[in-house]
């Protein structure tokens, strides 16, 4: 008999290939929103720092 070698694609190959890729980018999806959340946290935390200590160093002026 003679094989070819040529590359057989199994239904279970792609199901399982469209599964993995839909999981990650739901992962990566998920990844990103959390990154946005924390950095826009981040900045808002970092604004009220500055606020906070520019109101304290105009209290030490005056006093």
């Amino acid at each position: 008999m003679n094989r070819s070698c040529e590359l057989q694609i199994h239904p279970f190959y792609d199901g399982f290939s469209t599964i993995t890729l839909l999981f990650t980018g739901i992962c990566a999806t998920i990844f990103v929103s959390i990154f946005v959340w924390c950095a826009t946290d981040m900045i808002k935390l970092h604004k009220e720092v500055c606020r906070s200590e520019a109101a304290l160093s105009l209290l030490r002026r005056r006093n």
